[in-house]
């Protein structure tokens, strides 16, 4: 398996131009709100979605997407919903990606959360988790 520093060095650039992940949680996609979110993203002139899967997660990966709250109270809640239905997780380049989708989502989420789960789009907080996540829904080799 590669370390987050080989896949950093060895697959993504994440100098100016950067990549990030994103990945539209299952309520949204099952209210329909997949396609308006996807537009709110390919809006922004400076992203791209150079990778796009619509799936629904097993719970193995599901577990490692969500490792670092394992223990915590909401733990297997987090579990049980991102494994309910599909989701669509997207591999999203540009200039400052990582800081661009994050602050989108924020808007994404005050228009179609429904609660703190259920708040419609995941996106990476940084470089370690965007790698982290990169490899671990996109890399098949991994």
């Amino acid at each position: 398996m590669l370390s987050v520093q080989q896949y950093n060095n060895d697959r993504t650039n994440f100098g100016a131009f950067n990549k990030t992940f994103a990945m539209i949680k299952p309520k949204a996609v099952k209210d329909g709100h997949a396609g308006e979110i996807i537009s709110m993203i390919e809006k922004n002139k400076d992203l791209k979605i150079d990778k796009l899967e619509m799936t629904t997660l097993d719970k193995l990966t599901a577990q490692k997407h969500y490792a670092e709250h394992k223990g915590k109270s909401f733990y297997q809640e987090l579990i049980d919903f991102i494994t309910s239905g599909p989701v669509i997780k997207m591999e999203i380049s540009g200039d400052e990606a990582i800081s661009k989708v994050r602050a989108l989502s924020k808007a994404i989420r005050e228009k179609f959360a429904t609660s703190i789960t259920a708040n419609a789009i995941h996106t990476s907080d940084g470089v370690e988790s965007a790698a982290r996540e990169l490899a671990l829904h996109f890399d098949k080799t991994i």
